[in-house]
Order: structure tokens, then sequence, then C-alpha cells
């Protein structure tokens, strides 16, 4: 079962746990949902900061666009092995892809949302 998170939430993880799956509303700047109808793709990347060093953990794995959730942008990544084995701050950023566009969520943040591994 898949854990619906707000935006702009950190999302808490164990130490090596692959559930439960992150899942999210992609919001535009004025706080209405990303329609996602015409979307080709949905990428999901987290990144570890460790004293100024930063380091990819995952560099945009497909991601999905949850069914029956296309106008109120509802996407979801589920997690793999190795993707939560160290703990601490993590930061979490979404691409979607449509056939003449880019956006990523947040654009407004220099390294994402925070995803805690503990």
């Amino acid at each position: 079962m898949a854990t619906r998170t707000a935006t702009t939430h950190t999302f808490y993880i164990g130490l090596g746990d692959t559930l439960p799956a992150i899942e999210e509303q992609i919001l535009q700047s004025n706080g209405a949902p990303l329609d996602l109808t015409n979307a080709t793709a949905v990428k999901f990347s987290l990144t570890r900061n460790d004293s100024n060093v930063e380091t990819i953990v995952i560099d945009e794995a497909a991601a999905i666009i949850v069914p029956g959730d296309l106008t109120d942008g509802w996407v979801r990544y589920n997690w793999v092995a190795g993707d939560t084995d160290t703990v601490g701050e993590h930061f979490r950023r979404w691409v979607v892809l449509f056939s003449a566009a880019r956006v990523s969520c947040p654009n407004y943040l220099d390294r994402g949302y925070s995803v805690l591994v503990s």
C-alpha cells in the first residue's frame, strides 16, 4: 500500500526498507495539480549531501503516474534494494516529461524535498 505525502513534507523510511512506496502530488506554482494526461514519462531522483559533497543515489529512475489520477498529478516511486541503504537526510525531485517540455518538482529548491532514512 502506498503512502500519500504532502508535496512539501519530509518522507520517512527505514534503513534498507523498500516499503512504503513514495506517492506524491505534483503541484504547479499556483497550487493546482499538474495535469499528467499528456505526460510521456515521470522520473524520480534522490541525492544525499554529506559534508557538502553531493551524492546521487537515484538518477531519474522510472516512476509511475498513478492510474486514475492523471488530472490530479499523483506520481509514485517504488523503492528497490539499495535505494535506502544509507542513514540520513536525502533530497527528492520528480521530473515529468511531455513531448515538448520537461517539468521539475520542486523547481525552486536547490536540492529538493527531504527524505529521511533512519
